[in-house]
């Protein structure tokens, strides 16, 4: 794979299987939806693998646009509220810290790690689990750096992702015949897709703006830029839109990295491996089910194993089963 499409661009990779100039824009639609870069800006392998490890190209598209609530549970209200307190209420208060955006991990000679925050607070440790994505985890300095194998990061390109759910009275896609799905080709919104939950919250449809035009869109006034995104919506499906009774812009989210093909091997051969006490554990670093649960949980206990064995190595009936 490597001698073959190394060296090309996502959109060089299709437009070698003799893809049409529309089939050429949609790939960039999909870049645009998973990394928040056009094709150009893509590798052809980064591209591949993307898929390859998310079940298919379909299913890594099925995973965009509900930012943190994607891992929704349906059919109680306020479910995943009340998880998440039963889960931060077997811990000790004040454990859990929100809204502290990590800035710099020191280790020390000691063998520990002092981590700091945006805000101010200063917090000592044994080890630290970096949880976000790779795009995320860049931006905290690290010291000592990062070793040769993820130097890639460095040079990886960021691209810009948001979302935005609009909000209708009736499911006007459903009387049509319509699924919901749509992808656009020309204009700041990439994908739209159906992410109503019940009749009780409405129905929505979700709206992924990306790249250098969802960049630019976003430095529009919000009334501007909502008008556009509306407006953007009717093109896609080609007909009458009703007004949305809501309009949200979801927190911007973090688009998946594109390796830069300079790193593939690099990242082949390090495997997101410990740098030092620092472990990751983000989306990325998983090769099976990427952006789904169940991807989450072979990475979280991938870590959970890795951070056990180097706190007590001999201890191998304690390791971690998610």
């Amino acid at each position: 794979m490597l001698p073959n499409y190394g060296a090309m661009s996502a959109h060089e990779l299709v437009v070698s299987h003799g893809a049409t100039p529309s089939v050429q824009k949609l790939a960039s639609a999909w870049t645009y939806a998973l990394f928040g870069l056009s094709a150009r800006e893509v590798g052809a392998l980064s591209f591949l693998l993307h898929c390859k490890c998310s079940g298919g190209l379909v299913r890594a598209l099925e995973g965009l646009g509900s930012g943190s609530g994607r891992w929704r549970i349906v059919g109680t209200a306020g479910a995943e509220q009340q998880l998440r307190g039963a889960l931060a209420a077997q811990l000790r208060p004040g454990t859990v810290r929100l809204e502290e955006a990590v800035e710099r991990v020191d280790q020390t000679s000691e063998n520990r790690c002092i981590v700091s925050t945006k805000s101010g607070s200063v917090f000592q440790c044994a080890k630290v689990v970096l949880a976000s994505a790779a795009a995320q985890c860049r931006d905290v300095e690290l010291a000592p750096s990062l070793s040769e194998g993820k130097q890639w990061l460095a040079s990886a390109p960021s691209g810009f992702l948001a979302a935005v759910r609009l909000s209708y009275e009736q499911p006007w896609w459903q009387e049509r015949g319509l699924s919901g799905w749509g992808i656009g080709v020309d204009g700041p919104v990439c994908l739209v897709k159906d992410t109503s939950r019940d009749e009780e919250e409405g129905y929505s449809l979700t709206c992924i703006v990306a790249g250098e035009p969802g960049r630019e869109l976003w430095r529009w006034e919000v009334a501007d830029r909502q008008a556009c995104v509306v407006k953007h919506v009717e093109s896609i499906f080609g007909c009458d839109v009703p007004a949305p009774f809501s309009i949200v812009e979801l927190e911007q989210q973090a688009p998946s990295l594109a390796v830069p093909a300079a790193g593939l091997r690099a990242l082949e051969e390090d495997q997101w491996r410990p740098e030092g006490n620092v472990f990751f554990a983000g989306g990325e670093t998983g090769f099976v089910w990427r952006g789904h649960a169940e991807g989450a949980l072979a990475a979280g206990s991938r870590v959970a194993d890795e951070v056990v064995r180097a706190i007590s190595p001999s201890a191998d009936e304690l390791l971690s089963r998610l």
